[in-house]
């Protein structure tokens, strides 16, 4: 049985399994955008707040064309709170582990490392200096598992992996691979993305959900 009535733009035709034909709209795919910011000027922070939930289980982050103003590194996080009381999580109870090259950037002489990485009160990635205002942007794919789902994560527990990529002042490239484990006794609700020092001055970061 067709629709009696037009449809409006942009509709396809579905069926019930049972003869029946109605008008519905184009799915979004298994993506959903919840943040988009662009920035052009000396940018301290960029955060998204109110940004985790039950309704998605992994969240991608792409960080892309970002420069910052100053050779530091990028500093990661996580937020918690409702609208109107939103504060950074800044326990030290970030544990995180990168590698540069085969190099294992956080098992050295450095007082917050740990045999199982650094534990500090916030998540860094971008080491050895290699952004900068004289720098090529870099390019930042990170996933975000489950900071809302106690079945699989206790309370306050996040799980974070990322692959990163680089250019130097030498135009040399420089890719850096890591994760960090957020063992806090705070739900994570949003993220705040900063510079070590300095700021960011051009860039895009987006934030994708993934639905069940």
């Amino acid at each position: 049985t067709f629709p009696s009535t037009a449809p409006s733009a942009d509709k396809f035709i579905k069926t019930d399994g049972s003869g029946n034909l109605s008008f519905a709209d184009v799915s979004s795919g298994l993506w959903v955008k919840l943040g988009d910011t662009s920035y052009n000027a000396n940018t301290s922070s960029i955060t998204f707040d109110n940004v985790f939930s039950s309704t998605y289980k992994v969240y991608k982050v792409h960080i892309k064309s970002a420069i910052s103003n100053s050779s530091e590194n990028v500093k990661i996080r996580l937020r918690s709170g409702s609208s109107g009381s939103n504060a950074d999580i800044n326990d030290r109870n970030y544990n995180y582990k990168r590698q540069f090259n085969g190099q294992d950037l956080d098992d050295g002489g450095n007082s917050n490392n740990t045999s199982n990485g650094r534990l500090v009160s916030y998540f860094q990635l971008g080491a050895n200096d290699q952004t900068g205002a004289n720098h090529k942007p870099m390019q930042i794919d990170m996933t975000i598992q489950d900071p809302g789902d106690h079945h699989i994560n206790n309370s306050g527990r996040v799980n974070f992996t990322y692959i990163a990529d680089f250019y130097n002042q030498s135009n040399l490239s420089y890719t850096e691979v890591g994760s960090c484990f957020y063992n806090g006794n705070t739900d994570a609700t949003g993220i705040t993305f900063e510079m070590t020092n300095g700021s960011y001055s051009y860039g895009n970061i987006l934030l994708y959900g993934l639905k069940p």
